[in-house]
């Protein structure tokens, strides 16, 4: 478990960023990213430089390394829509890093406790690569039995 001290709109509003620009391209990888009304009032966040309350699109992230050595995973991966129990979020890979900003209000209350808070303490709990389904993707893009997914 890693804790640290962000500054917490720009932290939070990156992370937004990051979201809302995969959710306007026009990019075939990205197209999985669907916002629908939440693409105006992440727009409006972040022109307006407001990053909202902490659980408002909270943003959460696991740090993935490896089960062998500790290093840190060295890859970015495209944003994957999840919804689970009703509740959307989205999880993007970079920064070594899976970064989740959960769309739905309410529920996912593990996630929404490590969130970013607006005193900028952020609590980063780590699980090892082989075991994250990133593996399984990684795993079927070498071996050439699947594509890149679209997601």
């Amino acid at each position: 478990m890693i804790q640290a001290k962000v500054d917490y709109s720009t932290f939070k509003l990156i992370h937004l960023l990051n979201l809302f620009r995969a959710g306007i391209s026009g990019l075939p990888e990205l197209a999985g990213v669907k916002l629908g009304p939440h693409e105006n009032v992440l727009r409006q966040m972040i022109l307006t430089g407001d990053p909202g309350e902490p659980q408002q699109y909270a943003v959460a992230g696991l740090v993935l390394f490896s089960l062998q050595d500790g290093t840190l995973f060295q890859a970015n991966g495209y944003p994957k829509r999840d919804v689970r129990g009703g509740r959307t979020s989205y999880s993007m890979i970079y920064l070594n890093t899976e970064w989740i900003v959960l769309i739905s209000e309410g529920g996912a209350e593990k996630a929404r406790r490590l969130a970013i808070q607006r005193d900028g303490a952020l609590i980063l709990t780590g699980q090892p690569w082989q075991l994250h389904p990133v593996h399984d993707e990684m795993m079927s893009r070498t071996l050439g039995k699947a594509p890149f997914p679209s997601p």
